[in-house]
């Protein structure tokens, strides 16, 4: 259950990353495949295909139940939520 738990972590995170990508600047996805000239979508679309078939494939050995489908959603939409309207509260940090 783990292991689905982060697969859909990632899944949602790098659909958000395109999302902001089609919003906003470009990520380093897009400007990597812009620079192989591949397009400017191909890395996205192929990450995102590739962690959808682990998060399937994972799902159909694991059986997770609607319990786990609605904690899934609850947590991603307070993650969101607090990403997007935390963010003037949150700590800055650097490396």
């Amino acid at each position: 259950m783990l292991g689905l738990g982060l697969l859909v972590c990632a899944a949602v995170q790098r659909s958000a990353a395109a999302l902001f990508s089609l919003i906003s600047n470009p990520n380093d996805e897009m400007r990597m495949s812009l620079e192989l000239g591949l397009g400017a979508w191909t890395l996205h679309l192929l990450d995102m295909a590739g962690l959808r078939w682990l998060v399937r494939r994972t799902a159909k050995r694991v059986k997770p139940g609607w319990a786990y489908v609605i904690w899934v959603w609850l947590g991603t939409s307070f993650g969101f939520t607090l990403m997007i309207f935390g963010e003037t509260f949150l700590p800055g940090i650097r490396f």
